[in-house]
């Protein structure tokens, strides 16, 4: 036991420290309101999408 597996104990802590403030989860519903949000963006954007008409498209397009 000398320095380097002193060294790298403190690099396991200090990384999981950082992953733990990556990915901590400010309230514990984040993730199911997350993916309803996402799943209604989706669901607006392909809407819009399916309702246009390809000329439509295409003038936003070359925009």
């Amino acid at each position: 036991m000398g320095y380097r597996t002193c060294l790298e104990c403190t690099l396991g802590v200090f990384l999981h420290l950082l992953l733990w403030l990556i990915f901590r989860q400010p309230h514990p519903n984040f993730i199911n309101v997350r993916t309803a949000y996402a799943s209604e963006i989706w669901a607006q954007l392909t809407k819009n999408h399916l309702t246009k008409s390809s000329t439509e498209r295409f003038r936003e397009y070359i925009r």
